[in-house]
């Protein structure tokens, strides 16, 4: 779809097919307490407790490469397109 420059299909009976960009987060192996410290020293210490969870994290990580900023080296992204489909 994405190559043929295919925003959405619409299936009769079942709904729209349409694509949509999902954004992941990972902490590299064993960089758990180097995020913690840069979350920090950052400002977002809000975010540390025992656990950072998964979707606050993704949130603050999107909304970092969209305002330009790197994020700490101990982190990894990517996005992945998904075929979703909207039913009637």
């Amino acid at each position: 779809m994405g190559d043929n420059d295919i925003d959405k299909v619409t299936i009769e009976g079942a709904g729209t097919l349409f694509l949509q960009t999902q954004f992941y987060v990972n902490v590299k192996a064993g960089d758990r307490e180097a995020l913690y410290e840069a979350l920090k020293a950052g400002g977002n210490e809000d975010m540390v407790v025992e656990y950072v969870w998964p979707n606050t994290l993704k949130a603050w990580a999107k909304d970092e490469i969209f305002n330009n900023r790197a994020l700490p080296e101990m982190l990894t992204s990517h996005e992945i397109q998904t075929a979703m489909i909207r039913r009637k």
